[in-house]
């Protein structure tokens, strides 16, 4: 109703963009010429010729002109916060497909930590198999030397 009333307020000859926010749409309708098109400014209000003031209609023309080019400036920020919000939803989807990543390779790093404990162990047991053989070798070799030096001993005496 104010943009009705501040349009019959205003000289029907004054080329004039307008434009209105219904809903979530933007509809905008244009009474100048295509080749025309004009954004109202205190220095179009107040003429520097004449020094003529601003007539109730003229201000309110340059409200109702102002608040269209408010709406228009609100839905356009609007809408690119709502792409930068779309562009942050993927690189949060991107960084949790990262992370499922990470996760595997940490999965898979605990396997391979399995393995290698099992290995050591094994390689312990081996090892320790592999000490008592040669110390059971190694005793059996003294033994032996013991006898062919006391044998050789009991030669030279007897």
């Amino acid at each position: 109703m104010f943009i009705y009333a501040s349009l019959l307020a205003y000289p029907r000859t004054h080329p004039l963009h307008i434009t209105s926010a219904k809903g979530s749409q933007m509809h905008e309708s244009n009474t100048a010429p295509n080749n025309q098109n004009i954004v109202l400014t205190m220095s179009e209000i107040i003429s520097d010729d004449a020094k003529k003031t601003a007539t109730r209609g003229d201000v309110m023309m340059l409200a109702v002109t102002t608040e269209a080019e408010f709406s228009k400036m609100r839905s356009w920020i609007s809408a690119r916060f709502d792409k930068v919000d779309a562009r942050f939803d993927k690189v949060d989807a991107d960084f949790a497909k990262v992370d499922a990543r990470f996760d595997k390779v940490d999965a898979d790093f605990t396997k391979v930590d399995a393995r290698f404990d099992k290995m050591s162990s094994e390689n312990t047991h081996n090892t320790n198999q592999l000490l008592r053989r040669n110390t059971a070798q190694v005793l059996s070799i003294a033994i032996s030397a013991v006898g062919v030096i006391a044998a050789l001993v009991a030669n030279i005496i007897f």
